[in-house]
């Protein structure tokens, strides 16, 4: 009984995570049937269901614990997740800056969500993320087409910076609005998009799908493009040229190189590059932010300098998840993100014997993300990041035993011929 309820379990926490983030997009767009919502993302009445869904967690977690579902490794991914998450809540609490139980719930979610992963099982993982490809690649392009024409839902956002970046590409525009789609704004249309596409086409090459799939992949390709995102970009560009590498012939040690290289490149040029004419103003300003930050005496002590509130200056985070994870939870969230980066990685490296290197190209999709933005919570974005579901759940899930001998299939890349 508890073998066949196992993945159901695990899967059913990671879409109710997943749902709690739409349903509030669905709640800002005055949906008649979910008026009893608490509201749009970020307003208080939030604060209690993600309460309930970190007592959820907790409770997921306990019975996987109890099955020991667990390998070593998503054993291991376990902690890393709990001392990344909960070193910030430690913080917090230790500086007083500020007092929001949603930094402990998301320690219990995140926790939750890494046993969900480790009890589903990797069919129904693959399933699940190609079926998540269809609703949020064309899901918000239709809600961008709606928007154009019949001014429902509101998810095209115009700014004036995108007018300058589309005529940068030589197309004169009056204005233009980005596309938010079914998730909580734009930024958050490349992350998600970017990782289910290189997913998805991954998991497509390695054959025994209909033609028809290859479908979802052009909502995926549009939805981020449509949503002037740029570290969607790099995720694609990344996440689809460095599966290409077989790298389950290599030692681990030459990938651990190649995705920390890429996470912590921008940072390490912040010197060098901040104060130089950049045409593009928010890229300037992440160096001078960066410097900011690792400029501060609190940042070298044990306990960091906790998360921030809310300031125009700096967005209360640091936009480098490696950055912020050392600001907010000192040494230990540095411990954390770092431990779990790492075994991640691991994960990734031995699936790619049986996923056609699928997990590869989301774990590098992430380093795209991770050197320039973060995926956990802060206190003006206080959402659950669908990005840190989606990676959680691919790495932990990829950490599972592997199948038997018959199943490992041969790459479909040219490299490995």
């Amino acid at each position: 009984m508890a073998d066949r309820w196992a993945p159901r379990v695990g899967l059913a926490y990671v879409l109710a995570i997943l749902a709690f983030t739409v349903a509030g997009v669905l709640a800002s767009w005055s949906v008649p049937g979910l008026r009893v919502w608490p509201g749009p993302i970020g307003e208080d009445g939030y604060s209690g269901i993600w309460s309930v869904l970190g007592w959820i967690g907790l409770v997921v977690l306990g019975y996987a614990a109890w099955l020991k579902e667990f390998t070593t490794r998503q054993g291991w991914m376990l902690v890393a997740v709990a001392l990344w998450l909960g070193a910030t809540a430690l913080s917090m609490v230790i500086h007083g800056d500020l007092a929001d139980a949603r930094f402990w719930d998301f320690t219990a979610i995140g926790s939750g969500l890494v046993a969900g992963a480790a009890l589903a099982t990797p069919s129904t993982v693959r399933a699940t993320m190609l079926g998540l490809g269809w609703f949020f690649g064309w899901g918000s392009i239709m809600a961008g087409v709606s928007d154009m024409f019949f001014d429902w839902p509101r998810v095209l956002v115009p700014e004036d910076r995108f007018v300058r970046w589309v005529r940068m590409l030589g197309v004169d525009v009056d204005t233009f609005g980005a596309l938010s789609g079914v998730t909580p704004g734009r930024v958050y249309v490349g992350l998600t998009c970017g990782l289910l596409l290189v997913y998805t086409v991954r998991t497509l090459l390695a054959g025994d799908h209909p033609r028809w799939m290859w479908v979802s992949c052009v909502g995926l390709t549009l939805a981020p493009l449509w949503a002037l995102s740029r570290t969607g970009g790099v995720i694609i560009v990344l996440g689809l040229l460095a599966p290409l590498v077989p790298w389950e012939r290599f030692r681990i040690g030459w990938l651990l190189a190649s995705v920390f290289g890429v996470i912590l490149l921008p940072l390490s040029l912040s010197w060098w590059l901040s104060g130089r004419a950049i045409s593009d103003g928010t890229t300037a300003w992440r160096f001078d932010l960066w410097l900011d930050y690792l400029s501060r005496p609190g940042m070298w002590t044990p306990f960091g300098i906790g998360p921030q509130p809310f300031s125009l200056a700096y967005a209360d985070h640091a936009h480098h998840q490696v950055l912020e994870a050392f600001a907010t939870g000192g040494w230990v969230g540095l411990g954390g993100i770092v431990a779990f980066i790492a075994l991640g990685t691991a994960a990734a490296h031995q699936s790619a014997q049986w996923d056609a290197r699928a997990a590869i190209a989301v774990v590098f999709g992430m380093a795209a993300i991770f050197q320039v933005d973060v995926v956990t919570m802060a206190n003006r974005y206080a959402t659950i990041n669908i990005a840190f579901v989606l990676i959680v759940t691919v790495v932990v899930n990829a950490a599972a035993s592997p199948p038997h001998p018959r199943l490992l299939r041969k790459s479909p890349d040219p490299l490995d011929r």
